[in-house]
C-alpha cells in the first residue's frame, strides 16, 4: 500500500513549547544512543519483533514512553534496511540535523498524537525526569485538510503521526517553537476524498 504525508503548521510558547522540545530532544537522544549501539553488533536481528525484543529496554531508559520508543527503533532499523540496500557501511553513518518525535503504529486512534474535534491535537510529552503530561495543539488547518481530518475522525482510518520542530528560540522571555504535525494515511484515502473536496 501507498502512503502521503500531510503537514499541520503549528506555532506554541511556554509551557506547550517547552513539552513539546523536551520530548523532541529525548527522542533524538535515544536514536543517537540506539544507532551507537546497533553499531556494535556484529549480526543485528531480521525481524521487527527482534529489534524491539533486543533494543525497546535500553531506549526506554531513555524516554519512557513504548510508542515513542518504537519510533526510535523503527527509525533506525530504517537506517540499517537503507544501508543494507545502498551498500553503504552502517558503522559510519550519522544522524542528521533534526529534532522530532514520533509514534509509527498504524492506528485510530493515534495515543500519542490524538486527532481530536475541531482539528485539535492532544500529544503526549515527557520531560527529562520521565514524567508524562497531554498538552493541546492546534495547529493551522487549511479548508481541503479540514475536510480530509474530519473524514478520518468519522471513518476511524487508521494513520501515523509524528511533531517536527521547525524552529525555536525566546521571545518576551517565553520559549516558542514553530513546527508540523505530520500525518502519514493511505494513499487511496487521501485520493478519494481530496477529488470530493475539489469538486
Amino acid at each position: 500500500m501507498s502512503y502521503t504525508t500531510i503537514c499541520l503548521p503549528f506555532n506554541v510558547d511556554g509551557e506547550e513549547a517547552r513539552g513539546l522540545l523536551g520530548t523532541a530532544w529525548l527522542f533524538k537522544i535515544a536514536s543517537h544512543r540506539m544507532l551507537s549501539f546497533a553499531k556494535q553488533f556484529p549480526v543485528l536481528p531480521a525481524t521487527d519483533i527482534g529489534w524491539k525484543n533486543t533494543f525497546r529496554k535500553t531506549i526506554y531508559e531513555i524516554i519512557p514512553n513504548r510508542r515513542y520508543t518504537d519510533g526510535v527503533i523503527v527509525l533506525v532499523r530504517g537506517i540499517y534496511e537503507s544501508c543494507r540496500q545502498l551498500r553503504v557501511n552502517f558503522r559510519e553513518v550519522e544522524l542528521g540535523d533534526w529534532l522530532m518525535f514520533q509514534q509509527v503504529e498504524k492506528e485510530y486512534p493515534v495515543r500519542n498524537i490524538t486527532l481530536k474535534q475541531r482539528c485539535e491535537f492532544r500529544i503526549s510529552t515527557v520531560d527529562f525526569n520521565g514524567n508524562s503530561e497531554r498538552i493541546v495543539i492546534k495547529p493551522s488547518i487549511p479548508k481541503s485538510y479540514k475536510f480530509l481530518l474530519d473524514r478520518i475522525l468519522e471513518e476511524k482510518q487508521k494513520h501515523t503521526a509524528r511533531v517536527v520542530i521547525k524552529d525555536y528560540g525566546i521571545r518576551k522571555s517565553k520559549l516558542w517553537i514553530h513546527g508540523e504535525i505530520q500525518l502519514t494515511i493511505p494513499l487511496n484515502f487521501y485520493h478519494k476524498y481530496m477529488i470530493k473536496y475539489r469538486r
